[in-house]
């Protein structure tokens, strides 16, 4: 019992160093790919702000995995967005980073 409490108090912490490791590396992408667009500050852009909640929420309600598909395979329509934010060499993880940081910035959960 002991060993098994002190495994799980020695995993949190190793969790925690991942998730921000995950997260910071989503903001390197985000900052080099998704700003200009998703961080304009700009009331008249069609694409989700970084600050509009609401807007990413509405969108999470597809699912984190339609959110990682339209985002690394683009969307066309009445919105669009290029595959992967414009910048093909982006890996699948790299723009699901990309994902989950505007989804935690913006509180989307």
């Amino acid at each position: 019992m002991v060993r098994t409490l002190l495994l799980l108090a020695l995993a949190a912490p190793l969790a925690a160093a991942a998730q921000s490791s995950k997260l910071a590396l989503g903001e390197t992408v985000f900052n080099s790919t998704c700003k200009s667009c998703h961080d304009t500050g700009k009331t008249d852009n069609d694409a989700p702000q970084l600050s509009h909640r609401e807007d990413w929420q509405t969108r999470l309600k597809s699912g984190r995995d339609a959110l990682y598909r339209n985002s690394i395979d683009g969307l066309k329509g009445y919105f669009e967005m290029p595959a992967r934010g414009g910048n093909p060499r982006l890996s699948d993880d790299e723009v699901k980073t990309a994902v989950d940081y505007i989804l935690e910035r913006a509180g989307a959960r």
